[in-house]
């Protein structure tokens, strides 16, 4: 019995754990970042919040004093059955009630009220698997229409996609933080500085930054192809570069669904963890079979300033001193080293 208990002491810890450092309880995001995370993620993660451990030694400390207190006490195994058959019985109900509409006060109970949140945040999990794994039939025969004006005009355009740049840690709109002197050399920048992510991490982020979905109409994601596709149709030759490797959480889901493969060309760093120059030598090497006239669009996807912070620059990026926070620096470095892949 306390190995079958043991389980939910360590889910339940860690949820209210995560209601005081997060505000927030169990979702279908908190799943997914779960099963798609790798070990240099984790072992981040555990160096920032090691509180977390405490939390736990002392919540599985406190349940073996309760523990070995119980044995000594008689209860009615008649009642005990009852008790969990009912229990059992009314959580297996919750799985099948409709949370689709906001209004709907199941809809509460299932995104606030644990453990049922359980129940539904792994309904929604499934859901969401069923939705990725049908993408590319949902997704078969769509079209954008997209036209471009005929022109002898050579043109490129580059998409570049970071990971977890606060846009108050750039020198562009924090005048304290010297992070981006290369852009601000740019002639004809237009720095957009009240512009936000719609979701909080890359598996969610990054179908929203390439699709027409938005976080009201998540699923339009699944349904629609890419601006990728867009390029393609308006004449474009595409091409998608990436620092990171097509089979590791941060393209897992641009990878599982070929969101990446919708471009003529794919290109993806072969270990484990890459310098995000390997996006400008990637880059400057297909612009060597650039034809005059020609049309093209680039999607540049690196690892930006995502966690750890001091193995995305070289030493010779770890310039920052100014606060006396030093992750808070290394992050600051990791800017500064963006600012300098985007100019090259």
């Amino acid at each position: 019995m306390m190995l079958l208990m043991f389980p939910i002491i360590i889910i339940n810890t860690s949820l209210i754990w995560a209601a005081f450092e997060f505000n927030s309880g169990l979702n279908v995001d908190s799943i997914l970042i779960s099963f798609n995370t790798n070990p240099a993620e984790s072992y981040d993660f555990i160096i920032l919040h090691w509180d977390l451990f405490f939390w736990l030694f002392f919540t599985c400390w406190l349940y073996y004093i309760w523990y070995t207190s119980e044995l000594k006490m008689v209860y009615s195994g008649t009642n005990i059955k009852s008790f969990s058959l009912i229990t059992f019985g009314l959580l297996l109900i919750t799985f099948f009630i409709d949370y689709s509409k906001e209004k709907n006060i199941y809809y509460e109970i299932k995104n606030r009220c644990f453990p049922i949140s359980m129940i539904g945040a792994t309904q929604d999990y499934f859901h969401f698997q069923k939705l990725r794994d049908n993408a590319l039939t949902s997704q078969k025969g769509f079209t954008f229409g997209a036209t471009h004006k005929q022109s002898n005009e050579t043109e490129i355009y580059i998409l570049f996609i970071g990971e977890s740049a606060r846009a108050d840690h750039f020198g562009l709109n924090n005048p304290q933080l010297n992070t981006t002197p290369l852009l601000l050399k740019q002639e004809g920048l237009i720095n957009f500085n009240d512009a936000s992510a719609q979701a909080s991490h890359t598996m969610r982020a990054l179908p929203l930054m390439l699709t027409r979905a938005t976080p009201m109409n998540y699923n339009l994601s699944f349904q629609e192809k890419s601006i990728i596709s867009a390029y393609h149709e308006a004449g474009f030759n595409t091409s998608w570069i990436s620092s990171q490797t097509g089979y590791v959480f941060f393209d897992n889901e641009i990878y599982d669904d070929k969101r990446s493969h919708e471009a003529d060309k794919q290109y993806f760093c072969d270990k484990t963890n890459c310098d995000d120059i390997v996006l400008v030598n990637e880059f400057k090497e297909q612009l060597k079979h650039i034809q005059k006239g020609g049309k093209y669009f680039f999607v540049l996807h690196g690892h930006g300033s995502h966690t750890p912070y001091e193995s995305r620059y070289p030493k010779t990026f770890d310039k920052i001193k100014s606060s006396p926070n030093k992750i808070v620096n290394q992050y600051n470095n990791s800017i500064l080293y963006t600012d300098y892949i985007i100019n090259e």
